[in-house]
C-alpha cells in the first residue's frame, strides 16, 4: 500500500515568505517523506544564515538533501538543514529534501516551526484506514481528481516557534520475516558485486543502473507535483484559494516541476 501525502505550508512574517510542500510514501518499516521548501525574503535587509535554519522531525533518518537545492546544506548536528549563505533581499530560495521515519502503524512527525504559517495543507491519496490527528485545529474535506481519491486537512495561524505534530495512525504494518529474508538476499547480491568489481567482471552490467539508486524517481515526483497542482486549480475554481494565494502556490508548484522535468530528460538522455 502506498500512501502519498502532501503537505503544503505557507506564511509570511515582516521578514520571509515561505512554503512547503511534503509527500510520504508508506514503506516496509515506515515513512519516507520528501520536502519541497520555497523561502522567499521580504526584509529590508538580507536575512542572516541563523535564521534560516530547518530543523527535520524527530526520528529522521537516511537523509538525502538534492543537489539542486543550492544555499542550503545539512547542518553539523544532522537534524537539521542550515544555510549556507544568507538570503537577499527579494531572493527566492528552494530546498529538496527527503529522509525516513520508522513507525509500525503510527507516527508523530514533530518539528518546531522556523517560520510562522499562515496557512497548511496536508494531502494524502487513496489510505483507507489511515487517521490524521494534529496539535493545531485540522479542517478536512475530500476531492477526487482524474479518477484519484484524495483526503485534504488545512490548518491556519501556527505562530513561528510552534511545535507542531502530525500524528499518523492506521500505516500499514508490515511482518518482519520478509524483510529479514530480503537482507539476506542482499547480502548475496553484495558479495557477488564486491566479487564482480574486484574481478573486473561484472555479469549483465548495465552502465545506467546507477540511475535507480537515486532516493525516489523523477516519473514519482512529477506525477505528485502534477495533482497538487490540479487540486490547487481545483481550489481556485471552488472560491477556496483567492487569486494571489493561488498564482503563489502554483508558481511554486510549477517551478519544482520545471525541475523535475528537466531531470527527466537528462535522465533519457
Amino acid at each position: 500500500m502506498i500512501l502519498a501525502l502532501a503537505l503544503i505550508l505557507a506564511s509570511q512574517t515582516a521578514d520571509l515568505a515561505s512554503e512547503l510542500t511534503m509527500f510520504c510514501e508508506a514503506t516496509e518499516t515506515g515513512l519516507r517523506v520528501e520536502e519541497s521548501w520555497s523561502v522567499k525574503s521580504f526584509a529590508g535587509r538580507s536575512v542572516p544564515i541563523g535564521e534560516l535554519t530547518i530543523p527535520l522531525p524527530a526520528g529522521a533518518k537516511r537523509i538525502h538533501v538534492s543537489p539542486e537545492s543550492k544555499g542550503f546544506a545539512m547542518g553539523t548536528d544532522g537534524q537539521s538543514v542550515v544555510a549556507t549563505t544568507p538570503l537577499e533581499i527579494g531572493e527566492t530560495r528552494k530546498l529538496q529534501l527527503q529522509y525516513d521515519m520508522a513507525a509500525t502503524g503510527e507516527v508523530d512527525i514533530t518539528r518546531t516551526l522556523p517560520f510562522a504559517l499562515d496557512q497548511a495543507r496536508v494531502i494524502l491519496e487513496d489510505a483507507p484506514g489511515v487517521v490524521l490527528g494534529s496539535t493545531e485545529p485540522l479542517v478536512r474535506t475530500e476531492r477526487t481528481v482524474n479518477s484519484v481519491a484524495f483526503v485534504l486537512w488545512d490548518l491556519k495561524d501556527v505562530a513561528k516557534g510552534r511545535t507542531m505534530t502530525l500524528s499518523w495512525k492506521g500505516l500499514p504494518a508490515h511482518a518482519r520475516w520478509p524483510r529479514s529474508l530480503a537482507l539476506a538476499l542482499i547480502a548475496g547480491i553484495v558479495a557477488l558485486a564486491i566479487y564482480a568489481v574486484r574481478s573486473r567482471n561484472a555479469p549483465g552490467a548495465d552502465p545506467t543502473a546507477a540511475k535507480a539508486m537515486l532516493p525516489l524517481s523523477g516519473t514519482s515526483r512529477r506525477e505528485r507535483l502534477v495533482r497538487a497542482v490540479e487540486l490547487v486549480d481545483r481550489d481556485l475554481t471552488d472560491g477556496k484559494l483567492d487569486a494571489d494565494q493561488h498564482a503563489r502556490r502554483r508558481a511554486a508548484l510549477v517551478s519544482e516541476l520545471a525541475v523535475v522535468l528537466r531531470d527527466i530528460e537528462l535522465e533519457g538522455r
